[in-house]
């Protein structure tokens, strides 16, 4: 099984490399990061949400359960992206696009979803967005995902 750190780290890594996405975090790499300490619906994970600037995204790893694919047992990953950017400034769609199909700088022209964050696992599945509002009431969106580890 790979460590979802490590799997954590390649997601926030690779978010940081897509230019349009950087772009609605006003230029910003280091608004697109990770918390591994808390996980979402815990006290401490919603405090670290309610703290997050305004723009960022904050991604954690939700769970790690066996997944069947092929005839064969694979170790299955979800994780969620809370997504904060200003509506009037950023354009919401764009953005959601860019986080499941963007191209990296580093990506030789394939998309997010023609490659993989990390070697030896699968690109996303199960891609939801909803929308969220914190405790003062200002919407954000939620995306969560899965990543399959691949057999072999």
């Amino acid at each position: 099984m790979i460590s979802f750190s490590n799997i954590l780290a390649a997601i926030v890594a690779s978010w940081q490399d897509v230019p349009a996405v950087v772009t609605a975090m006003n230029g910003d790499p280091e608004a697109i990061y990770s918390t591994i300490t808390s996980r979402p619906g815990e006290p401490q994970y919603r405090d670290i949400l309610e703290k997050s600037p305004w723009p960022s995204i904050l991604v954690s790893h939700v769970t790690t359960g066996l997944g069947f694919r092929g005839g064969f047992n694979q170790w299955r990953h979800t994780f969620r992206a809370d997504i904060k950017v200003m509506g009037d400034v950023v354009d919401y769609p764009t953005l959601i696009v860019s986080l499941v199909d963007g191209i990296p700088t580093g990506g030789g022209g394939l998309t997010l979803m023609q490659c993989s964050f990390i070697e030896g696992v699968d690109s996303m599945e199960d891609v939801v967005f909803s929308r969220e509002q914190d405790a003062n009431g200002k919407e954000f969106y939620r995306m969560e995902f899965a990543l399959q580890e691949q057999v072999g």
